[in-house]
């Protein structure tokens, strides 16, 4: 499989992010990677899996009871959803995430993807989340 890095052209209002005179791969392409199962490298407890069907779960290993399920969208900056069209942060050549869960919606800046690893920033708190591919 090819290796998909996905790069910002500018810093990610958060402050993380990298820069890069690479243009990105195609919106489908990073969805498609996006897809599968992702274990947290903070807490490896924590899994998230990214369907295909736009659903996601987010599972803690031994409490079942603790599992949330909702949907998920990806976009480009230049190209938000309504609900994110005025929010001066967005890089025009960067990727977001948004998750949708129990009533709370969740944006993190796509930092980077690729067979074996996924990072993302949190637009809201500013941290790094960093997961491994399970599956």
């Amino acid at each position: 499989m090819r290796l998909i890095a996905i790069v910002t052209a500018a810093l990610l209002a958060s402050g993380v992010g990298t820069t890069a005179d690479v243009a990105p791969p195609p919106l489908a392409v990073v969805a498609r990677a996006l897809v599968g199962t992702w274990e947290s490298s903070e807490d490896t407890r924590f899994s998230r899996e990214f369907r295909a069907d736009n659903t996601v779960t987010d599972s803690y290993e031994g409490d079942p009871d603790n599992s949330q399920s909702g949907n998920w969208l990806l976009f480009a900056g230049a190209a938000p959803p309504p609900e994110f069209a005025g929010r001066k942060s967005l890089v025009a050549s960067a990727y977001y995430l948004e998750i949708r869960e129990n009533g709370d919606t969740l944006l993190f800046g796509l930092t980077h993807v690729d067979r074996a690893a996924l990072q993302m920033v949190s637009l809201d708190r500013g941290n790094t989340l960093t997961f491994t591919r399970l599956r």
